[in-house]
């Protein structure tokens, strides 16, 4: 009776701390998204720039990889790129995150803005999350729902963001700022733009680092954008002199 009991408890405790082993040898993960647009909060489906975002969005990727502690997303498109659907996405440039510094880098080009021709713009945003027991399966991984409800707009209003994780890979792993999650990142819905998870590979991304170039934050490019428009106001078209 007992040795049965402890058989049955050993295949159960190995059955739990399984998973545990495998991700423990993981340093990196490769995980692509497909790009959907959530149709109910589009005020007009009809009209032929929701058409054409739509056939954009089926053929753009968001790709993202995680090499120990850094991670960088970027978006993959086969055909040429929509620049209104990235401005929704806002996702132009490919991003990094450290993930010791807790930080979010964006890679820009600008030589109107910045004297070097690549910099790295710095974010740190921090969002609060609210837990659900709600639970779905994606890709073959039970996911878990999360909300953060911070999320402000271009036109100063607030919109949820919803994510689902997945604690059974035991990864920090969250793109375009999403992070300080107890599990990756396999669904995340916008407010106009759901990514979702189609694959996930791991210890396959090769070994990548934050680039070495000149940082600054968001204060200091705000200000090199206000002097830029004085400086060149015909990149600005809608720049208005006081003078």
């Amino acid at each position: 009776m007992f040795n049965q009991l402890y058989k049955k408890m050993k295949r159960i405790i190995i059955f739990f701390l399984f998973p545990i082993f495998c991700f423990s040898q993981i340093n990196n993960i490769k995980i692509t998204y497909d790009i959907k647009l959530i149709e109910e909060n589009f005020k007009n489906t009809d009209d032929p720039i929701y058409r054409r975002l739509e056939e954009n969005a089926e053929n753009t990727e968001l790709l993202f990889e995680k090499y120990n502690n850094v991670s960088i997303c970027s978006l993959v498109n086969d055909i040429q790129q929509d620049p209104v659907l990235y401005s929704l996405i806002d996702l132009f440039n490919p991003d990094f995150y450290d993930y010791i510094k807790k930080n979010n880098y964006s890679l820009y080009n600008s030589n109107y803005i910045y004297s070097a021709s690549d910099y790295l713009l710095s974010t740190n945003i921090k969002y609060i999350w609210e837990f659900y027991d709600e639970t779905k399966e994606i890709g073959g991984y039970l996911c878990y729902k999360a909300v953060s409800k911070n999320i402000e707009n271009s036109k100063g209003s607030f919109y949820p963001v919803t994510v689902w994780y997945c604690p059974a890979i035991p990864l920090e792993a969250g793109f375009k700022n999403y992070n300080n999650l107890p599990g990756a990142v396999l669904e995340l819905q916008e407010q106009y733009i759901a990514y979702l998870a189609k694959s996930i590979t791991f210890n396959e991304v090769e070994k990548f680092e934050l680039p070495k170039l000149p940082i600054i934050s968001i204060e200091e490019y705000l200000q090199k954008v206000e002097q830029a428009k004085k400086d060149n106001p015909e990149m600005f078209p809608d720049f208005k002199s006081n003078n």
